[in-house]
Parts: structure tokens; sequence; C-alpha cells
């Protein structure tokens, strides 16, 4: 999506809002102003309004539909899930140009002195946008959709069938009355695009950390060097995948503990497929958290031992004044000694300020986000675990006697 930014809104390397301050800033700005995460105005337009109209589309199956939704709490539960996923997905895009146009602004990519860096950056964004919107994600987009399809009239049919065949006549009514089952398919194939698109972020961040040299400002408020805006962007990518974890964990809790009327289908589901989509998930959600941040968390860790190397050297004159103090109290004059004393202070202000230096583009409010979210798949899988579920039972039906 287009991230419109007036002129008044640039951000300075020191944080200030100013206007790019040189010839320098001109390109890379322009280009940020026209960078599109997704250049079809018709998908633009879907994944704005899709989230409202599956909202009226609950609703009205609700007041006077015949409860393809609303009679069925996994379907149902599952389109609000994806109504939400629309919404976060929607907010990672809304973040990429403005994390891009940040670390630019603040100078960490490259040298400012470098007369290459801004062109060299320029076309990394044009390489970035045009990575986004590549005919592949219409590829991607359709086999979600076919997976989409494969995973409600099929799977339920032969679940519930005994794995007999289906007549034609039953699929076309499945898909298209009764259980409306072709939303599955459209909404799978817009997700198919903008999953492509998650990727694509996910890859270029990596990039970025390749391609480029990126500084840090050790005592920059944000507690990451920086950049923080860069580990934002894979906290929102790792919470995109353990949404639906916890979707799966939820049902996974219902059917593994509540024996629900019309529930048989999805614990015989859980039990195997589901389990294996909760692992999955989390796995990849840590996965596209670190990983693209990975080269960027070298290029710090190389940044801090050059800062140590110079603070050692700062902690050595420290000793070489003190021991001037000690030693030579007596001979030299107040005065003297006030300026060494006052030069020490300083030297050790210096030090302290200097000393913890970031070497991972977040803050621990970013891990504890991340490990919170994280925490509700995997409690669900100890929680649902064999061993675990005969204890819970036998306290359950000790209490019941």
């Amino acid at each position: 999506m287009r991230q419109e930014v007036s002129d008044v809104s640039k951000e300075s390397p020191k944080g200030d809002l100013l206007s790019p301050k040189t010839d320098r800033d001109a390109p890379v700005i322009a280009a940020l102003d026209r960078f599109n995460t997704i250049s079809n105005p018709w998908l633009r337009s879907t994944v704005i309004s899709l989230p409202v109209v599956l909202g009226l589309l609950l609703l009205a199956d609700w007041l006077i539909g015949q409860g393809a939704f609303a009679g069925d709490m996994l379907r149902l539960t599952a389109v609000l899930v994806a109504a939400v996923e629309l919404f976060a997905i929607r907010a990672l895009f809304d973040k990429v140009p403005e994390a891009l146009r940040t670390i630019w602004t603040r100078s960490l990519v490259g040298s400012s002195s470098d007369s290459q860096s801004a062109p060299e950056f320029s076309q990394f964004l044009r390489q970035f946008e045009g990575a986004l919107n590549h005919r592949l994600a219409w590829l991607v987009g359709l086999i979600f959709a076919i997976a989409s399809l494969a995973a409600t009239y099929p799977v339920r049919y032969f679940l519930t069938a005994g794995g007999s065949p289906f007549s034609p006549a039953e699929l076309v009514s499945y898909y298209f009355f009764g259980n409306v089952a072709i939303i599955a398919a459209l909404l799978g194939y817009v997700i198919g695009l903008l999953t492509w698109r998650v990727g694509v972020i996910a890859f270029f961040i990596t990039s970025l950390g390749k391609r480029f040299e990126l500084k840090i400002i050790p005592k920059h408020p944000d507690q990451s060097g920086g950049l923080r805006p860069l580990g934002d962007l894979c906290l929102t990518i790792a919470l995109l995948l353990l949404l639906p974890a916890c979707f799966l964990s939820y049902w996974g809790f219902v059917t593994t503990f509540f024996d629900a009327e019309g529930m048989e289908i999805y614990a015989m589901l859980w039990s195997g497929l589901y389990r294996k989509w909760l692992v999955i998930l989390s796995v990849a959600a840590l996965f596209f958290f670190l990983q693209p941040l990975y080269r960027i968390h070298l290029q710090m860790k190389k940044q801090r031992q050059e800062i140590q190397l110079e603070l050692d050297e700062l902690s050595q004159r420290m000793g070489e004044i003190s021991l001037e103090l000690r030693t030579q109290a007596h001979t030299i004059t107040p005065e003297q000694g006030a300026k060494k004393l006052a030069s020490l202070e300083f030297m050790g202000k210096v030090y302290q300020e200097n000393s913890r230096v970031p070497t991972w583009p977040f803050d621990w409010n970013i891990i504890t986000k991340f490990v919170v979210a994280q925490a509700v798949p995997i409690l669900s899988l100890v929680g649902t675990s064999a061993p675990l579920i005969s204890v819970i039972q036998s306290l359950l039906s000790s209490l019941s006697q």
C-alpha cells in the first residue's frame, strides 16, 4: 500500500521532524513516496474492504441466512480470524515504507559521505516493490485457493462418509448453495496473494542486512540502536503466523476436553492434522522473527566489538589518570588535581553511557510480545498431550464423585 507522507514529516537522523536536508536524500524519499506494497488497485481495494464485507456476511448469515457460518462455530471463528489477519496484514504493509524511511533519515544505511549509498538504496527500493507485485503472487494465490477448497468439502466429506466418492451434484450444491463454501476459495486466493508479499518483506529485510552497511546509535531511545522499526516488522510477521496458531490452539483445547455434539469431525482433525499445523506455525513464527534479522544482528555485533575496543582504550586512559592522581597527589597543585578529577569523571560518564550496545534490532518490549503470543500454541500442545490429558481427566473424575 502506498504510504503518503507530507514533506514536513521527514525524520532527521536526530529524530527531529524536518524535510530532507540534502540532495542525497531526495531520490530515496521520492522512491519511498511512490512505494506501493500492493500496486493493483483491485487488490488494494479488496484488502481494505474485505474485513468489513466478511463481517456483514456473517451478520446476514446470522440474521436471515441458513446458518452456514453462524451454525458452525469453527467456520465462524475461522472467518473472524481471517478478518483480523487481514487487518494485521494491512498494518504490516503500512509499516514497510515507514520503517525504511526511518532508518534512512536516521543515516543508518551506508555512510552519509558515500555518494553511492542513495542510488543503491533507491535501486533496492525499486527491486523490493517489483518483487512485492511480481506475477508469481497470482500463482501462490491460486495454490491457496485450491488448498482452501480441499480443506472444506473434500476433507469434510471423506471423514463423514468413510471415504466413499461424492457426486458432482453434491459438490456444486455444497459450494454454491447451503454452505456457501465457495467463499473459502475466494478468501484463500486473496490470502495467497498477501502471503506472497509477507514472504517478500521477510526476504528483503534479510537482503537489507546483506547489501548495506547498517550503522547503530548505541544510546538511541528505542534501545535497539535506532533499528527497532525493522524488529517491529519481523514481530508483525511472526504475529501473523501465531494468530491462526492461537485459533488452532483454542479448538484443540475445545475438542480435547469438551464432547459437544457435532464436534467429532473436528476432534479427528485435531488429533492429527491440526496439531501438525500448530507445530509448523509455531516454528515458522520463530524463524520469521529471527532469521530476517540475523544479518543485521551480525553487523550490530561487529559494531559493538569496535565500540568495546574504543572503550577499552578509554578505560586504559582512565587508569593512567587515576594512577597519576594516586601517586602524584603530593606534588600537583589543587587546580591540576581538580582538572584531572573532572576529566576522569567525564571519561567515566562516557564509558557508562556507551557500555551497553544492543546487538539485535528489538528491545525487551518486542521480545515480551513475541513470547506471550508464542506461549499460547506451546501451552496448547502441552495441555493436550496424552499424559497431561490423563492427569486432568482423573482429577475431573475424582471431583465429580
